[in-house]
């Protein structure tokens, strides 16, 4: 008999076997399907009578998180009590001073008295050396005039040099930068002769220099000033006619500075608006809870890190702070002085190095993040306007390097110790019936559940169209699916006193378990999963508060019995 007539009782145990896990804690509905003993459907002898049990595990903690959310670390201190720490990189960035391209250029005109010589007394065949000029090389920073470079160190860029001559005889151009060197110290020179062939104007370019590894002075000759290149030319013109030279006999000459990028900077770099988008960490264990009900998790925390390598210091103001659930919407996390973050940097003599700053929020320094975290929130959102050299403070010895960054880390810890009540979970699936279901007349279904967890649930599963709309529920009448186990003075469960319940799910083709007939199963599009948990003796007054040990332990068992018709 083809063996798919079963994939529909494959698919509603899945569902079972989700369904109570999902009912212990929000996070272990979708680790189940790792431990169905497949090959017992694949192996089965198919008979008109079939009973196969499809789940028999006993599974902790550390078993099924890390199935449900790889986002969680879960931290398991010496006593093996239970924390779960999120943690999430809301903003990084390298790219806090960027270098433009620079153009300079100038033209030179011969001064009179060489002129006069040089069209009276210089004999054909001779040159005449006019004196040097220095071009105009002050570097520019658009939007950003505080910036006061005094060095730069390349990995990256490209100078290249041209000059036009509209004088009728040959000249030869010698450009020196003397402050830009290569890794040998060698300083930038250039010699460029421009013959005159009858057409002006006469022109030469430098190959375009790679500028990796060279380093850029910018303190100009008196070595105190910043922001400027000196570039000195000069030229030495020949005779090769008697072509006079006039005023108007110019000499142009352009330095290109472009795709620069730096190893190091330093100097003082001004104020710049960090861009900070807003982030979210997820907080995955409440990812399919409802907002009802009532969750106390005891000293929760949230630790804002923020890491700036830059030798610039950086301040921030935060625009958006908060826990964010779709029903019960935005709650701000408090805190914060001022709402406020001073970030230090490291100085001239910590190059390479870094400043931390950690903010903690804690109930006891003042903040609501306990508060925060008992709505819920599915994700926690932060919003950060910042900005370098807030003071504008020019005296400050700035730099950074190609791997100067600065970050911001938000990290929740939920110690697993509180209480709930009436806590609501909810979760959909997609589901097919197989279409061979009419030759099975009976099913049920035994969910044995030995719980070491103290925490009991209700749960409902929802048989719905493709637009949701119920068309049966799978546990009538509602009972309870899980039981708590106790705990004793110290809040914990002594896993002797784990308990067992077991409940039996019936579908019946003929009517007799009216509630679940198998026609109603062929029209189920989706699944909707619905829990609500208590932890043990919530309802006392004080409630009893507990607490989740990785050694706790829920054993499973799921089986089949089967009724087929030949």
């Amino acid at each position: 008999m083809n063996m798919t007539k079963f994939n529909t009782i494959f698919n509603r145990t899945f569902i079972i076997g989700a369904l109570v896990l999902f009912s212990i804690v929000a996070f272990l509905s979708s680790c189940v399907k790792d431990y169905f003993e497949l090959d017992k459907l694949a192996k089965g002898s198919w008979t008109p009578d079939l009973a196969v049990p499809l789940i028999h595990s006993e599974l902790t903690l550390a078993d099924m998180l890390p199935l449900h959310d790889s986002t969680v670390d879960v931290h398991v201190d010496n006593d093996n009590f239970v924390t779960l720490i999120y943690t999430g990189r809301v903003f990084k960035t390298t790219d806090l001073i960027d270098i433009p391209d620079q153009s300079f250029n100038q033209s030179l005109s011969i001064p009179q008295s060489y002129q006069d010589n040089f069209n009276n007394t210089v004999p054909v065949g001779s040159t005449l050396i006019i004196p040097p000029f220095t071009v105009n090389g002050d570097y520019n920073f658009p939007g950003n005039a505080d910036f006061k470079i005094d060095s730069v160190f390349l990995k990256q860029g490209f100078l290249n040099i041209s000059v036009a001559s509209q004088i009728q005889q040959d000249v030869t151009m010698d450009i020196n930068i003397s402050k830009l060197r290569d890794h040998s110290g060698n300083f930038f020179h250039a010699t460029l002769p421009m013959n005159f062939a009858g057409n002006l104007p006469v022109t030469a370019n430098s190959v375009p220099l790679d500028l990796t590894g060279y380093s850029l002075d910018m303190t100009g000759v008196s070595g105190t000033s910043y922001n400027h290149l000196d570039i000195t030319v000069q030229a030495t013109i020949t005779k090769t006619s008697n072509n006079a030279i006039s005023p108007s006999n110019t000499i142009t000459v352009n330095c290109n500075l472009t795709d620069l990028d730096f190893s190091s900077i330093f100097g003082y770099l001004g104020q710049n608006l960090v861009t900070i988008p807003a982030d979210t960490v997820d907080i995955g264990l409440f990812l399919h809870s409802l907002g009802a009900g009532e969750l106390h998790i005891l000293d929760s925390k949230l630790k804002l890190t923020v890491e700036n390598s830059f030798g610039v210091p950086i301040g921030g103001h935060i625009g958006a702070f908060y826990g964010f659930h779709e029903v019960a919407g935005q709650h701000p996390i408090t805190g914060i002085p001022n709402d406020s973050v001073t970030v230090g940097y490291p100085t001239y003599s910590n190059i390479g190095g870094k400043d931390t700053t950690v903010y903690y929020l804690t109930q006891a320094s003042g903040s609501n993040i306990a508060d925060v975290i008992n709505y819920t929130p599915s994700y926690i959102l932060c919003d950060l306007n910042a900005i370098s050299n807030p003071n504008n403070d020019p005296t400050i010895k700035n730099f950074a390097t190609d791997s100067s960054h600065f970050f911001i880390d938000i990290q929740v810890e939920l110690p697993m110790h509180g209480t709930l009540k009436g806590f609501v979970l909810q979760d959909t699936s997609d589901f097919t019936f197989d279409q061979e279901s009419d030759k099975m007349s009976s099913a049920m279904i035994r969910i044995n559940m030995n719980n070491g967890f103290p925490m009991e649930g209700w749960v409902q599963v929802y048989m719905t169209d493709t637009n949701y709309n119920v068309l049966d529920s799978l546990i009538a009448p509602l009972e309870q699916i899980i039981s708590a186990a106790p705990v004793g003075p110290d809040e914990k469960v002594d896993q002797a006193n784990a308990v067992r319940k077991i409940v039996d799910v019936y579908f019946d083709e003929a009517g007799i378990f009216p509630h679940h007939k198998m026609q109603t199963l062929k029209d189920v599009k989706k699944i909707l999963v619905k829990g609500t948990l208590n932890t043990y003796n919530v309802n006392n007054t004080p409630s009893q508060n507990v607490k989740i040990y990785s050694t706790y332990k829920l054993g499973v068992r799921v089986g089949i019995d089967a009724k087929l018709k030949l």
